[in-house]
């Protein structure tokens, strides 16, 4: 279930008619305050929050109530949970809807990996027959936030009979040795210190482990263990080992295990493989959503795409950001917040002129064609540079606390419990009220991602918005 949620057309029927049974019966208005505390009588806090009980009654205030029987805003799940309770309505019956997908639950894939899945449908019929057949690896390629590890996530869903295993790569683990024991760590397994200094061994244990089980293990962000940047482009694996590895698994028959390498770009030595062994070992680069997808993704994200004026604008923008789903995502957010309030036609009319402009500055980019290596950085940095741009505005017409939020959220490289979010405004002098309003903000625009962690819920940013978030902190610091 979605952390925040809101009212849906038909719930707001519901909730005016047993609003109206109420004021007959205790003569209660929307407005009156009794409501509080009726709702904080079916206040159920969930396990994720270290706050008290008492706390988060206390946070439950007449905004909050009013923001629930509008339906202009979302607001955390406990929170519409008891008030749907306190009208003594069912709470599915009343929220909007969320297109939702499987989620793996493994380490480091959160919860919004496949939420609102959209598109991509010929693409999925098309790399199914190739793992269901001989491909033992398919490496997903593509600019950030293009939807790679959400395809993996996809994928996987279409394989009840392989385990999914996921591995995030990090730049603080790029040799094999260490990555290999990580994965026997969380099968549960010991790597005694020998092993660990005899990478031959573990290539071994770690290919028979694979040989013998019906694994998908997804190695997603696999630039973080490449020699490279965005700007010039990944070039080989940090640790030669990898190779070695990856040589073998392709060689050893039978094999049960199917792998997904998720990464921004192909090595010498990766494209090579895919050309000489390409039943085996396929690439596949992904694009943005074509036209009819990126109107698909915007309905789910709750836009009007019915009205002809709002089409055009969401056409448009689809067509600036090419598609690009984090990018349309950002917009969405802020299109359906105030002061748009959903009006595509109105936001396009505000900013459509500076972001085709922002559009133009970055589209002369040159592309160098001296190499058999498809230099995909190369192609997508005008991209990359127009949504860093794009987003950089965005970013700054949040409202202020949100803004300073975002930005000094963006310190966390990993995911982190709520409250270290909340700190930062703490420090700022900030009260709890406007704490919890600026996050609320923050997950209507989609800019915060979440993780689950057993009983509690982490918070992260997706490493594009971090980027431009991390930037705007330093020009927030150097004006101070």
């Amino acid at each position: 279930m979605a952390r925040t949620l809101k009212v849906s057309s038909e719930g707001l029927l519901k909730i005016e008619q047993a609003i109206k049974d109420k004021e007959k019966v205790e003569g209660w208005k929307k407005q009156d305050e009794r409501w509080l505390n009726e709702v904080r009588k079916h206040l159920e806090i969930p396990p994720r929050k270290k706050t008290a009980k008492t706390q988060e009654e206390e946070r439950f205030k007449i905004d909050t109530w009013k923001r629930f029987y509008t339906g202009k805003d979302r607001i955390r799940d406990y929170f519409f949970i008891a008030c749907c309770k306190a009208l003594g309505l069912n709470w599915e019956e009343v929220a909007e809807l969320e297109q939702t997908g499987s989620e793996i639950q493994q380490r480091g894939m959160s919860s919004s990996t496949t939420d609102n899945w959209v598109g991509r449908g010929e693409l999925i019929g098309q790399l199914i027959p190739k793992l269901k057949g001989d491909c033992r690896v398919l490496i997903l390629t593509g600019i950030t936030g293009i939807g790679k590890s959400t395809l993996a996530g996809r994928l996987a869903a279409e394989f009840p009979e392989l385990t999914p295993v996921l591995w995030p790569c990090s730049q603080n683990t790029t040799d094999f040795a260490t990555v290999a024991t990580g994965l026997f760590t969380d099968w549960g397994e010991v790597v005694s210190p020998d092993e660990l200094k005899n990478p031959v061994v573990l290539v071994h244990r770690l290919l028979n482990k694979l040989q013998d089980n019906q694994y998908l293990l997804i190695l997603d962000s696999l630039e973080n263990i490449l020699k490279g940047d965005a700007e010039n482009g990944w070039t080989e694996f940090h640790d030669k080992w990898w190779e070695d590895f990856f040589n073998k698994l392709l060689s050893q028959n039978p094999f049960q295990s199917k792998i997904i390498l998720t990464s921004q770009d192909l090595t010498q030595y990766l494209y090579k493989k895919c050309s000489d062994e390409p039943i085996l070992c396929h690439n596949e680069s992904l694009m943005g959503f074509t036209p009819e997808e990126r109107l698909e993704f915007f309905r789910t994200r709750g836009l009007n795409i019915g009205d002809r004026e709002n089409r055009l604008a969401l056409e448009k923008i689809g067509e600036l950001f090419e598609g690009h789903p984090l990018g349309l995502r950002a917009i969405a957010g802020e299109v359906l917040d105030r002061p748009f309030n959903g009006d595509a036609a109105k936001y396009w009319q505000k900013y459509g002129d500076k972001m085709l402009k922002i559009k133009d500055e970055y589209n002369t980019e040159e592309i160098d064609q001296n190499t058999q290596l498809p230099k995909l950085h190369s192609y997508s940095r005008s991209l990359r540079d127009t949504l860093k741009k794009n987003l950089d505005e965005t970013f700054k017409r949040l409202p202020p606390d949100a803004y300073l939020l975002l930005c000094h959220a963006a310190v966390y490289h990993v995911p982190v419990s709520e409250d270290f979010w909340l700190s930062h405004l703490e420090v700022l002098g900030k009260t709890e009220d406007e704490q919890i309003q600026a996050l609320d903000i923050l997950h209507r625009r989609f800019l915060v991602e979440e993780e689950d962690n057993e009983d509690e819920i982490l918070l992260k940013q997706h490493p594009l918005i971090r980027s431009v978030a991390l930037a705007c902190l330093k020009q927030t610091i150097t004006k101070l």
